[in-house]
């Protein structure tokens, strides 16, 4: 009985004590355990490299391994002090090193490290006594996190303190040199610790080259990963002073040697560092910069961090700051975080505590913002990709009022800095310069997304705002994230130069195709349709046919049957079809259709409009014409070319070709006015079209076009208007028409409107005249042909007024009535010789009896008139004369010469003529006479050698040839020109013929020129010759090489079919002058060359 109650004093004095020691230990770790569950886990890759870090005098290298199942993490760092394994046994923080640059080791973020194995063996070295080298060097220390209840984690924490309190007595372990690693190794029992460290992996070697940089006391870290069969080493080797400091600053760059087992080459990270000039002083006095800022640049190239790179440090990342609003990594060794969980920094201000952290954390940040954009300042000219400086993102929405404050000031100050540099590449004329985000005009975030999201919005977008804002605009391959960055700038105001669609589509719909093309409007329209924003299509943005913009409301889609039919109707409803649009831009929505039902009913009622305007030119040039005689100087409301042409391509399409239709007929009439070709094989449903007022309104245009021309360009085209109006009268339901234009031929040749003109009944012309000159005065002289239509256009006419003969002759009786002279004083009337006419005309053959119907009462009173004109005293002398000449032929001759008006000039042209007949055949005469003569001088003196050869000298009577031919036995040897002059003005002229022949017989070819200008006058004028030959003869001189000098002035060229050349009667003129010097008297002529070639040639024949 008393052992059992002392077993049990023993046993609760235990557990009490247990339950101080450990009690509370088992608790913090079970709750960081679980809290750590949301932890990244690549956190837990820096809480080693943390440990690795504070347990290092020089520079320790850290493996991580990863193996099927198991994780290593090794160090070789200070081993292992009493303090600082309880300190993991426990997971209490515990600080070994005196620097001030250790950040505690094992604390509560060392939990952390469970996430890749809740078990973990421990191989080290324990240092036994502060002040002696003397170690334990421990194979094996198992720490079991898996207990999930603290009873349990008790006793492992209790179990754990047992073993390493073993350690103590155990001599054989005891050694006066530390081993070199420090060994740690998680066991995987589960997938998800296996997939942690996966991620880690994946993870860790974007940021290990800054943690080299900035921890000086490290020297390489590796990752092995033996499953995935690869390593990665990262070495510190040097880190340099540059001379690139400022009055803030100084820059150094620290060199990372980087080998990857995958790569045969050792890669070279190169980190640019600002560090400031000012200092902190530790907790421990030690002074620090206080704030150093990695620059992002390699090379002169900016570039733009992972977003899985934490952008504060305190020595290692603080994970959770990955998206802090920056481009930059800042470090200070006086930060202080917020938590345990190093998410994040102290910035609320608590107003209690004497050196607040938050304060300090704000100046720190302060510092590195100024070195930075001092250092930015002065040297962002020599960077490229300098938009990577630009992200400005802090959590001004975070829900700590204060702490959004201050995020709130610290990005407003960023965001003034940043908007006064360089940064922004935009494209010019000149190539790509860089402007300030002041200046720069961007997207919103609705349509980045979608340019994002929608492949080729990108550049229709672009290509518009450079219309917008020419180079405002961020280059293409920027635009987006220029777009995404202003997003964050100014994420909850206002801005002006952030760009909506509906800043686009406004621009658009303002400015119409010249700011964009058809394809960027068309994607523009695609993504407004894709992101149902369809009430963007009630504005101007759909492009149209014709170029222009309209919208959904007066859209339509083009559904018309024919092409030729689309073009006609653009011409002819410009109002409907400037609305039809593209097919591409009307298949995007639903337009309502215009199609073939909608073209008759439109055309209808264009037709009609069209005839209106054509009327009133038609009822303006009818108002002039009567008032005036003048045509319109206006033709303002008739058809276009365009119009026109349109209109006749729409009804021949309702036509069959070679079709005998009035409409076919007439269309061919018009086709042929304007000379316009049209192609028949486009055709139409004729049931589905109306012709009637279309043809309507093309004969209103043709018809009142013509009505305005002046008469000379209307006659050339009479056969075409008869044509016209013969097949419009033919046709019963237009004829009515041709009464509103000025189209009918009177026979004076003018053109008339129909009301105007009466239809001729077949008046003799000479009734017509005498009409004229009874019905004619002083002041108005009358025309009666100007009143009957052309006898062809009046069988066309839609008209019953006729000139009836009757009343036609009456109207001439009436005025000759009103002279008051018939009969008794018709002696003395002033048209006694037209009633002369008229009772003349009774006996014509062929009119006589339409003469004896239109004046009747003269063909009664004859007798009477006959009597008072014919015998009247002044008449009676020359009446008588007339009378006497009993041929009857020659009687009618001489009354018809009598009555011509010319009589006088007649009669001196016909004694002129015959004056001139008279003495041509005197200079024949004379010219017969001259051959005789020469023809009796060469048998005179060749009688002896002429014996049985017959010599004569011929006249020959031809136009043009020569006067005298001299032959033997009728063989031609010689030729003779004789030309008289019988005025000293006229010059000797040879005809084509004479001059022609004379250069083909220049050797036997002479020119007589005989010299009659002093013969007496009277002998000039009728050519009368002296009767003598001797006195003939002296007066004539010879020139027997004419044909030689006419040679030289020969044509060269005639008679040729395909070439220009010398045609018509032309001829050579002898100067008198040249007669005068180079010829020879008749004898000389006769004795010296005349007689020398006619014995020439006789001797030639009796050679022969």
């Amino acid at each position: 009985m008393v052992k059992n109650i002392q077993e049990k004093i023993n046993s609760q004095a235990k557990s009490s004590k247990e339950e101080m020691l450990w009690g509370k230990p088992a608790n913090d770790i079970l709750n960081g355990r679980d809290n750590s569950a949301s932890v990244k886990p690549i956190r837990a890759i820096w809480e080693m490299v943390q440990n690795a870090r504070d347990t290092s005098t020089d520079q320790s290298n850290i493996i991580f391994t990863r193996k099927q199942g198991v994780f290593e993490f090794k160090h070789d760092g200070m081993p292992f002090t009493h303090n600082t394994l309880d300190a993991l046994i426990l997971q209490t923080s515990a600080k070994s090193r005196n620097d001030g640059d250790q950040v505690g080791q094992y604390g509560t973020g060392f939990l952390t490290t469970h996430k890749f194995g809740r078990k973990f063996d421990l191989a080290g070295s324990l240092k036994l006594v502060d002040d002696e080298e003397l170690y334990y060097n421990f194979p094996k220390l198992t720490i079991d996190r898996n207990p999930n209840t603290r009873e349990e984690m008790i006793k492992s924490l209790s179990n754990q303190f047992k073993e390493k309190d073993g350690w103590l007595n155990k001599e054989d372990y005891r050694s006066n040199k530390p081993d070199k690693w420090t060994i740690f190794t998680y066991f995987q029992p589960n997938d998800i610790e296996k997939k942690n460290v996966e991620e880690a992996f994946e993870q860790a070697p974007g940021m290990i080259p800054y943690i080299l940089c900035l921890n000086e006391s490290i020297k390489s870290i590796k990752l092995r990963d033996e499953i995935m069969d690869r390593t990665i080493s990262f070495d510190r080797k040097e880190e340099k002073k540059l001379k690139g400091k400022t009055s803030m600053s100084y820059l150094y760059s620290t060199t990372i040697l980087v080998d990857d087992s995958r790569n045969k080459k050792i890669g070279e990270f190169s980190i640019l560092t600002l560090e400031s000039k000012k200092t902190v002083i530790t907790t421990k006095g030690i002074n620090k910069t206080m704030v150093t800022v990695i620059l992002p640049i390699h090379n002169n190239t900016v570039n733009n961090l992972s977003d899985n790179i934490s952008k504060l440090f305190i020595y290692l990342p603080l994970v959770g700051t990955e998206h802090w609003g920056i481009n930059f990594l800042i470090h200070a060794p006086m930060f202080t975080c917020s938590s345990d969980d190093r998410s994040s920094l102290r910035l609320i201000i608590d107003g209690q505590t004497e050196h607040d952290p938050a304060i300090e954390n704000c100046k720190y940040i302060q510092e590195a913002s100024d070195i930075l954009f001092d250092y930015i300042s002065q040297h962002l000219s020599e960077w490229q990709d300098v938009h990577y400086l630009a992200p400005i993102d802090f959590d001004v929405s975070n829900p700590n009022k204060e702490l959004s404050d201050y995020y709130k000031q610290l990005k407003n100050v960023w965001l003034q800095k940043m908007r006064g540099l360089g940064i922004v590449n935009v494209k010019t004329v000149d190539g790509i310069i860089r402007k300030k985000p002041s200046c720069i005009y961007v997207l919103d975030s609705a349509l980045t997304k979608a340019i994002k999201e929608k492949k080729g919005l990108l550049m229709p977008i672009y290509n518009v705002l450079l219309n917008m804002h020419h180079d405002l605009i961020p280059i293409p391959e920027h635009l987006i994230f220029w777009s995404e960055i202003f997003a964050s700038w100014y994420e909850g105001t206002d801005c002006d130069q952030i760009i909506s669609i509906s800043n686009i589509i406004d621009y658009i719909v303002n400015n119409g195709m010249a700011v964009v093309n058809e394809k960027d409007l068309l994607q523009i329209c695609e993504y407004l349709r894709d992101s149902d924003q369809l009430s963007f299509f009630d504005k101007n943005i759909l492009l149209a046919e014709d170029g222009t913009l309209t919208n959904k409301s007066e859209g339509y889609k083009n559904d018309i049957s024919s092409n030729k039919l689309k073009i006609c109707i653009k011409t002819l409803l410009p109002e409907q079809t400037s609305k039809f649009v593209k097919n591409e831009f009307a298949d995007l929505i639903k337009l309502p259709s215009f199609n073939d039902k909608n073209v008759k009913e439109a055309l209808s009622s264009c037709t009609e409009e069209m005839q209106t305007k054509i009327k009133v030119v038609t009822d303006v040039a009818k108002s002039e014409w009567e008032s005036s005689r003048r045509v319109p100087e206006t033709t303002a409301g008739l058809l276009n070319e365009g119009q026109r042409n349109a209109l006749m391509d729409y009804c021949y399409m309702t036509i069959p070709k070679n079709s005998t239709s009035f409409q076919f007929k007439a269309l061919d009439l018009i086709r042929e006015y304007y000379n316009y070709t049209y192609d028949f094989t486009d055709k139409i449903d004729t049931e589905s079209f109306e012709w009637r007022g279309a043809i309507r309104t093309l004969l209103c245009h043709i018809l009142t076009e013509f009505t305005i021309l002046c008469d000379g360009k209307k006659r050339e085209q009479i056969g075409w208007i008869k044509r016209m109006i013969d097949c419009i009268y033919a046709f019963s339901d237009f004829k009515g028409m041709l009464q509103n234009y000025r189209v009918y031929l009177s026979q004076s040749e003018e053109f008339s409107y129909c009301k105007d003109l009466k239809i001729d009944s077949g008046i003799p012309e000479k009734m017509k005249d005498i009409y004229n000159t009874i019905t004619s005065t002083q002041e108005k002289t009358i025309e009666i042909r100007k009143e009957l239509f052309d006898h062809e256009f009046g069988k066309i006419a839609p008209t019953d007024a006729k000139c009836e003969i009757v009343l036609f002759g009456k109207k001439i009786m009436d005025e000759i009535s009103k002279s008051g002279k018939y009969l008794n004083e018709i002696d003395s009337y002033e048209h006694k010789d037209l009633i002369m006419d008229i009772i003349n005309n009774f006996d014509e053959e062929a009119e006589g009896e339409k003469w004896k119907e239109a004046f009747e009462t003269i063909y009664k009173d004859i007798p009477s008139l006959l009597a008072k004109l014919v015998l009247n005293k002044d008449n009676r002398e020359s009446m008588i004369k007339i009378m006497k000449v009993k041929d009857k032929t020659r009687l009618n001759k001489a009354a018809e010469i009598i009555n011509n008006e010319n009589l006088i000039h007649i009669w001196e042209l016909g004694k002129a003529a015959w004056i001139e007949k008279e003495n041509e055949q005197h200079d024949f005469n004379k010219k017969k006479e001259l051959g005789n003569y020469v023809e009796d001088y060469l048998r005179k003196e060749l009688k002896d050698i002429l014996k049985n050869n017959k010599v004569e000298a011929k006249v020959d009577d031809v136009q043009g040839g020569q006067d005298i031919i001299v032959s033997i036995n009728d063989e031609p040897i010689y030729y003779i020109e004789v030309k008289s002059r019988w005025v000293a003005a006229d010059s000797v002229m040879m005809s084509s013929t004479q001059l022609e022949r004379s250069v083909e017989q220049k050797d036997c070819y002479s020119l007589f020129a005989v010299n009659m200008i002093d013969f007496n006058g009277e002998n000039v004028k009728e050519h009368r010759y002296p009767k003598s030959m001797d006195e003939f003869v002296n007066r004539i001189r010879i020139v027997p090489n004419i044909g030689k000098l006419n040679e030289e002035i020969i044509p060269t060229r005639r008679g040729s079919n395909d070439q220009v050349h010398i045609g018509g009667d032309y001829k050579a003129i002898v100067p008198q002058t040249l007669i005068s010097k180079i010829s020879i008297d008749y004898n000389t002529f006769l004795c010296n060359v005349l007689k020398p070639k006619v014995e020439e040639a006789i001797k030639t024949i009796k050679g022969s």
